[in-house]
């Protein structure tokens, strides 16, 4: 069992500039919640295995010095005790005291001083967990990686309203970083009804809206299981299915609206590798109680147990390869590999070669296609194969391979296949496959 914690919006604690928050609840500076929140994470880390605690973005209220200084003095307390991941948010930058008519306040320009505060150097050469990287020398993009019970993480913090370049450089980040449990937040993504909304309509900044940073991002990506993000008022959730058949869970809290400005609430997700699910709950140190809603207390499912979670025996050129493969097993293309997808691809070498029912190499092609099947699935029966058990059946072979076991039982089955696939592509019989003969098949 272990424990990630999320610390949504803090503008509401650090609000010195405006006093918003005081002067709308009539209340005095509310800084101690945002003091007490890390304190109380301080004192639970270690009963609680803490291995990541995750701020969402808005920092500040208004991207003002003070503003940043008083929550870095906050967060300092995390630094050597757990890793934690910070956002930037739409009230981190861009502050305008008077913005043009139809546009907010915030969010004007590029022009955060997150990095001012919360340099890359302060998150590099910590013994709690890997400093990755970032894009263009800041700490609007970066990642973290580190372990929990066995299982390999990356946690990628993406800008609000990200760009097009900062998606492309979060892509490469993910596609080298293949091998990890991946975690996205980014500040601005669902609304309070589970709408893919950052309301991004009120801000001049160019940049990519909720739907855009699915769609060119978070689904391509095979290992991405989690999505946190804040801004918008309240709590929400939604899980969708990736291009590669994983359940990605999206979560979105932001409490700066309740309770005079938030009483100090957090998220803690709970990992149960051997039961395979995350309990989400929602606590306040301020408080000290738990928020009993069904919006504030649930369960995700979430694979934890196989054991071929990273895999570190295959190459990234090698998992390319099988990406590709997988793809062209794939025949209908719907993510999975099903026992339909195996008759596709026989009567599609039957027709290449004009093979009649009664034909030996009929029977042949469908014997091999039939040990395919058994070799991936482990049974000729109903089922269907998404591509991370694809890969990680790939991968469980090649450590068996590397280990010296006896697997010439389960390469049988493959090795004849491979000489089915080769004599099926090889068309006029002169033992090669030529360019021509290759791209016929494809």
């Amino acid at each position: 069992m272990f424990t990630f914690i999320v610390l949504p919006d803090l503008q509401a604690y650090s609000d010195l500039r405006l006093q918003m928050t005081q002067r709308l609840f009539k209340i005095a500076d509310q800084r101690e919640r945002m003091f007490r929140q890390v304190a109380w994470v301080r004192e639970q880390a270690a009963a609680l295995n803490v291995k990541m605690v995750f701020q969402e973005g808005d920092l500040t209220q208004t991207n003002f010095p003070d503003e940043w200084a008083l929550t870095e003095s906050a967060l300092r307390g995390l630094d050597d005790v757990v890793p934690y991941l910070i956002g930037v948010g739409n009230h981190d930058m861009g502050y305008e005291k008077e913005p043009p008519p139809g546009r907010f306040w915030v969010s004007n320009r590029r022009d955060s001083l997150i990095s001012e505060y919360f340099p890359p150097a302060r998150f590099q050469n910590n013994p709690l967990y890997t400093y990755g990287g970032n894009f263009e020398g800041r700490s609007e993009n970066y990642f973290l990686l580190f372990e929990a019970e066995g299982l390999h993480f990356i946690a990628l913090s993406l800008e609000f309203m990200p760009r097009d370049e900062a998606i492309a450089w979060a892509n490469d980040v993910l596609e080298r970083h293949w091998n990890r449990r991946a975690i996205v937040m980014t500040h601005g993504y669902l609304d309070v009804r589970g709408a893919r909304n950052l309301r991004g309509d009120h801000f001049p900044i160019e940049g990519n809206t909720a739907e855009e940073i699915w769609q060119k991002l978070l689904r391509k990506h095979p290992n991405i299981f989690l999505v946190l993000c804040g801004h918008d008022y309240g709590e929400a959730r939604r899980t969708d299915i990736g291009d590669h058949g994983n359940e990605i869970h999206q979560l979105m809290a932001n409490y700066q609206w309740w309770d005079s400005g938030g009483m100090g609430w957090l998220r803690v997700l709970t990992f149960h590798p051997n039961e395979d699910h995350i309990d989400v709950r929602t606590y306040s140190p301020v408080l000290d109680r738990y928020r009993l809603a069904p919006s504030s207390q649930f369960s995700l499912s979430y694979a934890m147990s196989e054991t071929t979670d990273v895999l570190t025996h295959l190459s990234l050129f090698q998992r390319r390869k099988l990406r590709h493969f997988f793809g062209v097993i794939d025949v209908d293309k719907t993510g999975f590999i099903e026992r339909a997808d195996f008759f596709a691809l026989r009567d599609r070498f039957a027709n290449m070669l004009g093979l009649d029912l009664d034909d030996l190499r009929y029977r042949r092609i469908e014997e091999g296609l039939t040990s395919a099947w058994k070799v991936h699935l482990g049974s000729g029966g109903a089922g269907r194969l998404g591509i991370r058990d694809f890969l990680g059946h790939w991968n469980a072979n090649h450590a068996a391979l590397r280990a010296g076991h006896d697997t010439r039982l389960v390469f049988a089955d493959v090795d004849e296949f491979a000489e089915l696939l080769f004599d099926t592509f090889d068309a006029n019989r002169d033992g090669s496959v030529g360019v021509i003969e290759f791209l016929l098949f494809l």
